[in-house]
């Protein structure tokens, strides 16, 4: 598994994420999830996640803080689509948001995206959920 180097810096991420993003690398885009102990559907739907928006011009992206609310609900079981409960595998530190605009003939629109991350051996990385433990 490859993973964006945090090289203790909050910018780091959000600017290698974005080269990446507009590069349209999805399989690096992939490989900072980290599925160790994650629900296979769920690692499915997160890869098809971390690709949509590949490609686009990211207008705005930032490493934020949690907020109070982010880190409850971080915390806190979610209903599997398999059926049970799952929770993230790494306690998250920060969220990443991505604003992507696309204008066209047809108009305009924006997509905001936001991701939990997480520290994992000095890299930040975006934790899949798994059974609870």
């Amino acid at each position: 598994m490859r993973l964006l180097p945090s090289h203790d810096c909050g910018y780091c991420l959000p600017l290698k994420h974005s080269q990446i993003l507009e590069a349209n690398d999805s399989a690096t885009l992939q490989s900072v999830l980290y599925t160790t102990g994650a629900d296979s559907m769920i690692v499915g739907f997160y890869k098809m996640m971390q690709s949509s928006g590949a490609g686009d011009k990211v207008s705005k992206i930032e490493l934020v803080d949690l907020t109070p609310d982010d880190a409850k609900k971080a915390s806190a079981p979610q209903e599997s689509p398999s059926g049970g409960k799952v929770c993230l595998n790494l306690k998250p530190t920060n969220k990443l948001v991505i604003v992507i605009e696309k204008k066209d003939e047809n108009g305009s629109s924006t997509n905001t995206t936001d991701n939990f991350i997480a520290e994992k051996d000095g890299k930040f990385v975006i934790p899949v959920p798994g059974p609870c433990k």
